[in-house]
């Protein structure tokens, strides 16, 4: 596929904030219609099983057919975008539109999305009534002499109908209904990890492809800087000694060289799979993405530290599904401590006995609970509260952790490209004043293309800074689950720092 006569462009305007949390909406609702059917049908009679084999080769073949123009793709981003792209498919692909495709393809997402169905299925379960029991039971009395006196028949016809006590069905219910919302908050947390695997894969490639211009760079100076000595041994002006090191540079150069191709044809392969995709499906893409690209990190990283950690706290979801998930439990523990109290069984009574009609107006049974107050299962509930509590505190622990190291690590990465920029720029000012000696005849060309190489190699060692930089504000996304460049302002305080020409 290739961009040539294309030029939709994903609007400049489009934020991650509003487009992650509207394409996870816009995603749960896929298979709505489908189980909004089946329920449907569910009430209102039996329902037969459908087979639906799975094939192995099936699903491989519709791997490889995904494409970037997927028609349901092109819906996805008319749904979620505040203004479609003109054209489909897009000329340029950047973050945030790599994300959807992502949101849209990746295999994870679907598994996240099922379950949160199954969960959903689940509140029509808990709120089911129990069915009635109609008994009917006919006898015959064989000592009777046939013709003479009562009919020999007797039959025993009961309805058997339950009624539920402590609010049963309510716990249920709630139970239910707080696991589906967990499940949701799963969904979420999932298109968050979705989002930090794309963003870390895409930043890899990019990083692999121009390390390998830098180093191409580098290897071509060496190169030079070795065959200028070369021709100073052969006229006797230098020696083997001075040779050697070149020598042995230009090749660990060329090495490193095949090495970053490799690194590169493999981080194209991970981006691939990170999007859903084959690397069929991404040929002739342009990607709109740089190592460059905001090393500031956005209005989030300019908020103190307290703010960051107090938003990643409110704002990763996986922190509120660990907290519905203990709200369950509660309603877990509730409905087995209601389970103390038995329900009751209510009902008419019929009997022909031999000629006379016996007639049960009321029946009533009760579970007598004097073998146990089902101590076991409110034990076992109480504990799986305190695990539940445990997992959420454990939760919030490392997501503190995360959000510190990311702050820290961001700090360190920032100072480590203040420093490689200083010595970048002495390079360059280097290279600048061997250019001016050479034409002023005051030093020669190999002075001049050994600082090249030098600065080729200052420079590869500042991408590698400007790298590590954005690998840290892509943790510190990830860790607080809010695009850096669409932070809100801090509660009670002025607006955060905006970047220039931001909307």
């Amino acid at each position: 596929m290739t961009a040539e006569g294309r030029t939709g462009v994903l609007p400049s305007g489009c934020r991650p904030r509003s487009t992650l949390s509207v394409a996870v909406r816009a995603l749960r609702a896929l298979a709505l219609p489908a189980s909004s059917i089946a329920l449907s049908f569910a009430a209102l009679a039996c329902r037969h099983f459908e087979p639906a084999p799975l094939s192995p080769d099936a699903a491989a073949e519709a791997l490889e057919k995904r494409s970037l123009a997927d028609p349901g793709l092109r819906s996805l981003f008319e749904t979620v975008l505040p203004s479609p792209p003109p054209q489909w498919p897009l000329e340029k692909w950047d973050l945030t539109a790599l994300t959807l495709v992502a949101l849209y393809f990746q295999p994870s997402l679907d598994l996240a999305r099922a379950q949160a169905h199954v969960a959903e299925a689940g509140v029509a379960t808990a709120g089911a009534r129990p069915n009635p029991t109609l008994s009917f039971l006919p006898q015959y009395v064989s000592s009777s002499e046939p013709g003479v006196g009562p009919s020999p028949w007797v039959v025993t016809a009961s309805l058997d109908w339950p009624i539920e006590t402590a609010g049963k069905r309510g716990y249920r219910i709630q139970h239910a209904q707080e696991l589906a919302s967990a499940a949701q908050l799963a969904l979420d947390s999932a298109a968050w990890q979705v989002r930090a695997r794309v963003r870390a894969q895409l930043l890899d490639f990019v990083a692999a492809r121009d390390r390998a211009l830098r180093l191409a760079e580098q290897s071509k100076s060496e190169e030079q800087v070795v065959a200028l000595l070369e021709e100073r041994v052969r006229l006797g002006a230098a020696s083997l000694a001075e040779l050697a090191p070149a020598r042995v540079a230009a090749l660990q150069s060329s090495a490193d060289l095949a090495e970053i191709e490799r690194q590169r044809a493999e981080a194209w392969v991970r981006f691939a799979e990170a999007l859903g995709l084959t690397p069929r499906a991404l040929e002739g893409i342009e990607i709109e993405f740089s190592v460059d690209t905001d090393l500031r990190g956005g209005a989030l990283a300019a908020l103190p530290p307290e703010e960051i950690r107090r938003r990643g706290l409110q704002n990763r979801a996986d922190l509120k599904a660990a907290l519905m998930e203990y709200e369950a439990s509660q309603s877990a523990l509730q409905l087995e401590i209601a389970k103390q109290y038995p329900d009751l069984r209510i009902g008419p009574g019929y009997e022909y006995d031999q000629g006379l009609n016996k007639w049960a107006v009321v029946g009533v049974s009760v579970e007598l609970p004097v073998m146990n107050r089902n101590e076991g299962p409110i034990g076992e509930a109480e504990a799986r509260r305190g695990e539940a509590a445990a997992r959420f505190v454990s939760l919030q622990a490392q997501a503190i952790a995360e959000i510190d190291r990311a702050l820290a690590n961001q700090e360190a990465a920032r100072e480590a490209l203040r420093r490689s920029e200083s010595v970048l720029a002495a390079e360059h000012e280097r290279v600048r004043a061997n250019e001016q000696a050479l034409r002023a005849g005051a030093a020669d060309l190999l002075a001049l293309r050994t600082a090249q190489a030098e600065a080729a190699r200052a420079e590869r060692i500042a991408l590698d800074a400007k790298v590590r930089v954005q690998q840290a504000m892509g943790d510190l996304e990830a860790a607080v689950q809010e695009p850096l460049e669409a932070a809100p302002p801090p509660s009670g305080g002025k607006p955060a720092p905006s970047e220039p020409g931001a909307p």
